[in-house]
């Protein structure tokens, strides 16, 4: 029964269309253990790893970016090499909304991946 349930729930995980509130109790240990994964996995040297879990934290709640995964993304994404990836969601975020402009850091990122892939 639950395994058909699950089969047509079409709000998976890995989707990128299930939202958990952070402000609930019960999902804040869910946020967390990601997290702290997420670090983990950087620290034993798998950043594409560590990227993908940072891309699902932040696809729970893109709004609202309860643990500003969004600081973690570009050096993630620097450490991974993987330059068209923060590119795009520079582009696509500053659509939406001007909050990642304002930070420093994706804006020194964002140069030295331009730089990187006109290098190549």
């Amino acid at each position: 029964m639950g395994e058909v349930a699950a089969r047509k729930t079409k709000r998976g995980l890995t989707s990128g269309m299930c939202r958990l509130d952070y402000r609930r109790p019960e999902n804040r240990a869910f946020y967390l253990v990601l997290f702290k994964h997420v670090i983990f996995l950087e620290k034993r040297g798998c950043p594409r790893t560590a990227l993908e879990y940072c891309k699902l934290i932040l696809s729970l709640d893109p709004e609202n970016d309860p643990l500003c995964m969004l600081l973690l993304f570009d050096f993630l994404c620097l450490r991974c090499r993987e330059y068209t990836t923060l590119i795009r969601l520079y582009e696509e975020w500053e659509v939406k909304n001007s909050t990642l402009s304002q930070v420093r850091d994706s804006d020194l990122s964002l140069s030295a991946k331009f730089t990187v892939l006109n290098l190549e």
